[in-house]
C-alpha cells in the first residue's frame, strides 16, 4: 500500500512525506486498541460523496480504483458499531 500511495503522490508531483503523519496516525490507532474499532474515514462515514470524489481523483487508474472500492468494501464488512 505504501508503494501505491508512494507512485499516487509522485505523479501528482507531491512528496511522499506529506502522507507520513496520516501513515503514523494510522499506526499509532492500531496500537490503541482494535483496528475496526479505530477505523475512520468515508467508507466507515458511508461517506459516499467523499468516495465518489476520491475514485475521481485516481484518474483513469482501474487498478487503483478496484483496489480502492475493495478496500472500502472490506471495512464495512468488518465494521464495528460504536
Amino acid at each position: 500500500m505504501y508503494t501505491l500511495a508512494s507512485e499516487l503522490v509522485r505523479k501528482n508531483k507531491m512528496s511522499f512525506d506529506l502522507i507520513l503523519p496520516l501513515i503514523r496516525e494510522t499506526a499509532e490507532k492500531a496500537k490503541s486498541g482494535s483496528p475496526a474499532l479505530m477505523q475512520t474515514g468515508p467508507a466507515i462515514r458511508r461517506d459516499k460523496k467523499i468516495m465518489k470524489t476520491h475514485i475521481k481523483m485516481l484518474g483513469k487508474d482501474k487498478s487503483l480504483k478496484k483496489i480502492y472500492a475493495d478496500i472500502s468494501k472490506s471495512i464495512l464488512k468488518h465494521r464495528i458499531k460504536k
